[in-house]
């Protein structure tokens, strides 16, 4: 079991002549394992090529390269893999490099004071409502899930938040408080500003 040096060049093979255990590596350090010696410091020489490479006891090499371009690799920095080094988000927003996201990427957007997360570029316009005119005194805000006149087809877009009378998209409907019936005994509903009223 010991041709095909399975313990590396840092330590020395040991044939037990048992199945389940066949052989066990003495390594330099002192210590004796199942699987190969590890280099006392794994950035000698230096594995991340055009990058800085970290030790860590946390991955099975034992080192990270840190790139240049942002990224952290498992083996070497020499393939650009940062899709943020375009700055896909523009010169107003922060890029994030996320495997998961439909691009490779999140965009981070602030405007107005207001921080939210997008795939597209962030606005280079000062105010998120230039292109969104809510009626009946609604006012345009951001997109944000903690919206409730927001809906979930929204998001990374504006929406109108609509004064209490007034429903739908740009708060061109007004809302009839009276349409469920909610007055008992016959009573006669009138539909008000903020809600209704039975007589």
């Amino acid at each position: 079991p010991c041709q095909s040096s399975p313990c590396g060049s840092l330590g020395k093979c040991i044939a037990t002549n048992q199945a389940q255990i066949p052989y066990y590596c003495q390594c330099s350090d002192g210590q004796n394992t199942m699987f190969k010696c590890a280099d006392p410091n794994p950035c000698l020489p230096n594995p991340c090529g055009p990058g800085e490479c970290e030790i860590t006891t946390n991955l099975l090499n034992g080192y990270i390269c840190r790139c240049f371009d942002g990224t952290i690799q498992m083996t070497n920095c020499s393939v650009p893999t940062n899709p943020c080094i375009t700055m896909p988000c523009g010169a107003q927003g922060r890029c994030l490099a996320l495997e998961a996201a439909p691009k490779g990427y999140m965009c981070m957007c602030q405007v107005d004071g207001v921080s939210y997360t997008t795939i597209d570029t962030c606005p280079t316009t000062s105010s998120f409502c230039t292109h969104m005119t809510c009626k009946n005194g609604g006012i345009c805000v951001p997109f944000s899930s903690d919206e409730p006149s927001c809906s979930i087809d929204q998001i990374g877009s504006t929406c109108c938040q609509c004064p209490p009378n007034f429903t739908g998209l740009r708060c061109e409907q007004e809302v009839d408080f009276c349409s469920s019936n909610p007055c008992k005994d016959n009573g006669r509903c009138l539909s008000e500003k903020s809600g209704y009223r039975c007589q």
